[in-house]
């Protein structure tokens, strides 16, 4: 069963990551491979979204999380940083 979440975490991340590393220098970015992987990466993210928040029963972030003002705020903070 953890490996069915792992499969979608790991799948998405990379799915995401090969375009946006080759995409422009490698391959055009409006190559159908490169539209391809964006749209199998968010909807294999988009999947393990729900799974972590409506299946799992122990979910690597929970989704209590998201509603503590500290969080918004230090992420923010992190981005804008990177």
């Amino acid at each position: 069963m953890y490996s069915f979440f792992f499969l979608l975490k790991i799948g998405s991340i990379v799915c995401i990551l090969i375009p946006v590393q080759g995409g422009g220098s490698t391959y055009a970015w409006d190559s159908d491979i490169v539209i391809a992987l964006f749209v199998v990466g968010f909807l294999l993210l988009i999947g393990f979204i729900f799974v972590e928040a409506k299946i799992s029963p122990e979910p690597v972030i929970p989704g209590s999380v998201f509603m503590n003002q500290t969080v918004y705020a230090a992420t923010g903070f992190s981005f804008f940083m990177g």
